[in-house]
């Protein structure tokens, strides 16, 4: 998948200049990132959401490459990214859902 389909498919949230917003993976960014992914989950009801699905790690490949992956990573992480629309379906299936999405910026 590419970036332009990854934005038009899940909509990362933006700032006001129109600019992705990434999270640091520590400290007060950290927490800022959960406690919006869990709002994100709480507007989805009555469907089950899972806050997990709005949030993408994006990674330094071992090419050297970035890349984005749904789900909070830890291994090769540089930050986190939320998006409006969730990826999988919120069960058990979603531990085999894996999307990576070529960084281009």
């Amino acid at each position: 998948m590419t970036l332009t389909e990854w934005e038009e498919k899940y909509i990362p949230i933006q700032d006001s200049e129109g600019c992705e917003i990434f999270f640091e993976t520590y400290g007060e960014h950290l927490n800022e990132l959960h406690v919006a992914a869990n709002e994100l989950a709480l507007k989805a009801l009555p469907t089950i959401i899972e806050p997990y699905q709005f949030i993408w790690t994006r990674v330094d490949s071992s090419e050297g490459d970035l890349i984005l992956i749904n789900g909070f990573r830890r291994v090769n992480r540089i930050d986190y990214c939320l998006t409006t629309v969730p990826w999988g379906d919120g069960t058990n299936n979603d531990a085999d859902t894996y999307i990576e999405i070529d960084y281009e910026g």
